[in-house]
């Protein structure tokens, strides 16, 4: 039974494979189109892509759909009217052009392409908001922690205000608290001007605030070192 069925797949690939568009299959109604002229269609394009042939007798069209000269022309005609084929006389055969198809069905892909990333963007907005939302109440949680009670309406809109409006990162408000808290200062007007002198010094981060701290140190242990060093050896004469 296996060898039979691996038979049949060699004779099925042997004799080669038309790759149809799937969106041919899914969006036909939208192109305004009945299952017997999308079937003709996919005749057409069986005919063009996998037997090289753009001029398929009549005979061999009716044959392969099951369908009577009548049935092919009226088909043939629909299909012709809404834009989809064009066709070409030469020599008392009939050339038949998928081009216009290939166009609607481009415009079709564009369309359902736009609005997937549309709606990714929607959707990537929606999780930005949520994620906002969660970390702001994170946040009035952190300053009702440290203060011990529920923050007041006015509190709760001076950190919307730190972060939507002078959009202070969060790690710069939690360390303005921080401070706030071990210098013994808890009060919102200091930790805001904590926050504005920062933005004046031009620290837009925690890491930032703490390169600047840590400057700042070294500046002042250089000074204190030069000093030290630049000390006359008669100052000891002097100050005995």
């Amino acid at each position: 039974m296996i060898n039979t069925y691996l038979e049949f797949l060699e004779s099925m690939l042997g004799k080669g494979i038309v790759a149809l568009p799937k969106v041919l299959f899914t969006k036909f109604r939208e192109l305004n189109l009945t299952m017997d002229e999308c079937f003709l269609l996919m005749e057409l394009w069986y005919f063009k892509y996998g037997e090289d042939n753009e001029s398929p007798a009549e005979d061999l069209l009716c044959k392969t759909m099951g369908i009577d000269e009548g049935q092919l022309f009226l088909l043939l005609s629909n299909v012709i009217q809404k834009g989809m084929v064009t066709h070409e006389e030469n020599n008392g055969s009939i050339s038949y052009s998928l081009t216009p198809l290939l166009e609607k069905l481009f415009e079709l892909w564009s369309k359902e392409e736009k609005a997937d990333k549309q709606h990714n963007i929607e959707e990537k907005k929606e999780v930005v908001a949520d994620e906002a939302i969660i970390s702001q109440g994170n946040m009035y949680q952190l300053f009702e922690g440290e203060f011990g009670r529920i923050l007041s309406p006015i509190e709760i809109d001076n950190i919307q205000e730190w972060l939507h409006e002078k959009m202070y990162s969060e790690s710069m408000i939690k360390e303005a608290l921080t401070e706030a808290v071990l210098i013994g200062k808890l009060n919102f007007k200091y930790i805001d001007r904590i926050l504005l002198d920062w933005e004046k010094k031009g620290v837009n981060s925690a890491y930032e605030n703490e390169a600047v701290k840590k400057n700042k140190t070294e500046v002042k242990n250089k000074k204190t070192k030069k000093k030290s060093t630049n000390k006359s050896k008669y100052d000891d004469v002097y100050l005995n």
